[in-house]
């Protein structure tokens, strides 16, 4: 439009015709020329400066022409992902909202007390630092003598009521000397009262904590698990073993069959088995001169329970070197088991995953 103007209006001022001179009109139709050019180039300025405000696109360039590099687009911003989907959000989005997963299954503790002997006194020293750390005992089991601390923690599961109740028993109760005969074996028959004062009535079924102790029936050769019955008559099956006691009842101890205690810790609720070893970290007991023949029975043991050491998951060495009839020795086998559970408990107990 305003071209249009521009020309009209030129075509106009040549057609008036004035009477003036050449001279004149020629400067005159210059100076025509003049105004005309600015105004035309006024409304130029001003269309282009109308086309940028109203955001009109420029007009096309002739077919052919080079065409204008175009502008490099923005970058994009950063594109982030929601946590745990594919929704994509703006940049600097909020921290990603916490996702609740169900916690890994707290591992639960079954705990294996090995033969031993009197060495078994130095289970008490364990059961204390156990207690002491505050870690649930989910089931407990006894090998030979392991068994009569593993049945007093589980009916009364405190720190030293172990070592308090095995400290009533008095030498002979391991020993029978007769005035021909020397040194014999002692019937567990004997010990019914000392059981009955510990536990009274008191059934397997009813202790605080699972409990189960083994033995062998000598006839058939079949492994029986003392899980159920009165502790008191059940507890003689699973501590006849020489050198100090004969066969109850025609059974004797199960004194390596970890594998089995293990499985059946498990059975009760167990997921993580340690095995408290007495015996050498060789499984070798240390029986006294002249000893011989219960050396023989004590050292096939020890290497059976080598054997089947992968059936847990931990094993706690306690280095004793006392024979395993060293009933003076007691309170020192006590202490060495406590010294050597506060030593090696805290790492055992956190690689089997819990939390001290």
């Amino acid at each position: 439009m305003g071209t249009k103007n521009s020309l009209s209006t030129r075509k106009n001022l040549q057609a008036v015709n004035l009477p003036v001179a050449p001279l004149l009109l020629k400067e005159s139709l210059n100076l025509v020329r003049i105004v005309s050019l600015v105004s035309l180039a006024l409304i130029l300025i001003s269309c282009q400066s109308l086309q940028r405000r109203s955001g009109a696109p420029p007009p096309p360039s002739a077919p052919g022409a080079a065409q204008p590099p175009a502008p490099p687009a923005p970058p994009p911003g950063p594109v982030v992902k929601e946590f745990g989907t594919e929704k994509e959000v703006p940049a600097t989005p909020l921290p990603p909202p916490e996702v609740s997963r169900p916690a890994a299954e707290a591992p639960k503790l079954g705990v294996i007390l090995g033969p031993g002997g009197l060495r078994a006194y130095a289970h008490a020293g364990v059961l204390q630092e156990l207690h002491r750390l505050r870690v649930p005992i989910a089931a407990i089991g006894g090998l030979e003598m392991g068994a009569l601390p593993a049945a007093l923690y589980a009916v009364k599961p405190q720190g030293f009521e172990a070592e308090w109740q095995m400290m009533k028993l008095k030498e002979e109760d391991f020993s029978k000397h007769g005035f021909l005969t020397g040194k014999q074996l002692k019937d567990l028959s004997e010990w019914q009262d000392y059981l009955q004062t510990l536990f009274g009535t008191a059934r397997i079924e009813d202790a605080r904590i699972p409990f189960g102790c083994l033995t062998v029936n000598l006839q058939n050769q079949q492994v029986l698990m003392m899980n159920r019955g009165v502790m008191a008559q059940a507890l003689p099956y699973c501590l006849s073993f020489p050198p100090f006691f004969r066969a109850f009842d025609r059974h004797v101890a199960g004194a390596s069959q970890l594998t089995a205690m293990a499985r059946y810790l498990r059975q009760k609720g167990a997921t993580s088995i340690l095995y408290v070893n007495v015996l050498g970290e060789k499984g070798r007991a240390v029986l006294p001169v002249g000893a011989e023949g219960n050396a023989v029975v004590w050292n096939v043991t020890s290497s059976s329970l080598d054997l089947q050491a992968s059936s847990v998951q931990e094993t706690l060495q306690v280095p004793l070197v006392e024979e395993i009839t060293a009933f003076s020795r007691r309170r020192e086998m006590v202490q060495k088991g406590k010294e050597s559970a506060a030593k090696l408990l805290p790492s055992i107990l956190q690689k089997m995953g819990f939390d001290l």
